[in-house]
């Protein structure tokens, strides 16, 4: 892995500590449920996220560190980037739009985030557990820093943002998938990687693939990353 300090954004739901077999020495891991948070006031999404999110949590952001994510935290990753110009952006399971849109048909029907936004207060467990396992996670992983109000938050985020026309960053992208994700499918992989002017790799698995290749994902960022 290379030297460079590198700031690591984790999924929906999940710990960014999961990404600590890929990302180890010299990594800020940052919780994406906490960034969310601080943008969304009940369902109310604030038009400067990203802004407001550089100016939170990213004030001490240099050109030299790598920004990261997974799932949920790569598109706030790809968001923030061509703001903070980072030395690489490197992208986990990454989409532009979790949502499927009129010009975009690789999300996932708003109808359903809306479910799971209701269930959650219903069955906080039963979703949890659903959701992880069609991540790939055997079990239950935990999850009971996080509130209902708070991954609700984070659902609605994922029904709203879209960075279908944002622009791509100026930095070197790598962008990698799993090819049987069952959340954000391949397909919306691929799209994000070409919008983003990335190289794309993918991998024999779901969405929780880095768990797996975490070797072979660390090969491909120092082949490219200097």
């Amino acid at each position: 892995m290379s030297k460079s300090t590198v700031y690591c954004l984790g999924g929906w739901s999940l710990s960014p500590d999961l990404l600590n077999v890929v990302f180890t020495d010299s990594t800020t891991f940052i919780d994406s449920n906490l960034l969310i948070d601080a943008i969304i006031d009940n369902t109310i999404f604030s038009d400067t996220w990203i802004s407001k999110l550089i100016t939170t949590y990213f004030n001490s952001f240099t050109s030299d560190t790598i920004l990261a994510g997974w799932s949920t935290g790569a598109m706030i990753a790809a968001a923030l980037a061509p703001l903070l110009q980072p030395k690489a952006l490197i992208l986990l399971s990454p989409t532009l739009s979790f949502i499927r849109r009129d010009n975009y048909t690789f999300g996932t029907k708003s109808s359903l985030v809306a479910s799971m936004i209701n269930e959650l207060a219903a069955d906080k467990h039963k979703v949890l557990e659903q959701f992880h396992k069609r991540c790939g996670f055997g079990t239950l992983q935990n999850s009971e820093n996080y509130s209902v109000p708070l991954l609700q938050k984070g659902l609605f985020f994922l029904q709203q943002a879209d960075l279908l026309e944002s622009p791509p960053p100026s930095c070197p992208v790598i962008c990698m998938h799993g090819i049987r994700d069952s959340i954000i499918p391949v397909k919306a992989g691929h799209y994000a990687c070409e919008h983003l002017r990335g190289s794309m790799h993918t991998f024999d698995g779901g969405h929780q693939f880095f768990i797996l290749y975490a070797n072979e994902i660390k090969t491909i960022i120092e082949s490219q990353v200097r």
